[in-house]
């Protein structure tokens, strides 16, 4: 399966920048894996859906001396390093509750011998903790790039 992850990016944004009315067209995968296009109404609220609440790209390689800085972002108020391979993001408005989708991967290069892997610690209304760890040894991992979307 070839996946356009230009367009991904472009789309995200897109979503990031609006509101969607109940006759906006959206690109979706059916539960059989097919791609179809579907009415933002087919959704349960739709005159006042947003995909994408929150994504933030980040190179955390600099170990104790991260200082924050994101590659790209939508409400997201900061990026704190707690640990090695351990990043908070904390959003620009709060949601009302911290019940969400998360989905996020890390790896700036090939890892073919050792992929990774990023966990969710915890998710609130205001934030969200990631850790990033190898998946030969399990040791947490500064990763040269780590991206994270919100949704819903």
């Amino acid at each position: 399966m070839i996946t356009n992850f230009i367009r991904f990016a472009r789309q995200v944004k897109e979503l990031t920048l609006k509101t969607l009315s109940s006759n906006d067209l959206l690109m979706v995968v059916d539960n059989k894996g097919v791609a179809k296009k579907v009415h933002a109404s087919d959704f349960s609220s739709p005159t006042a859906l947003q995909i994408v609440f929150a994504h933030v790209s980040f190179d955390g390689s600099g170990g104790n001396k991260f200082d924050g800085s994101t590659i790209s972002s939508h409400n997201t108020k900061s990026v704190t390093r707690d640990s090695e391979g351990v990043f908070t993001i904390e959003f620009d408005s709060a949601r009302t509750s911290g019940n969400y989708t998360v989905v996020a991967s890390a790896g700036g290069g090939n890892h073919t011998s050792s992929g990774r892997s990023v966990s969710i610690d915890a998710h609130t209304a205001t934030s969200v903790t990631v850790r990033v760890e190898r998946t030969d040894t399990g040791s947490q991992q500064d990763e040269s790039y780590i991206a994270v979307v919100v949704l819903g």
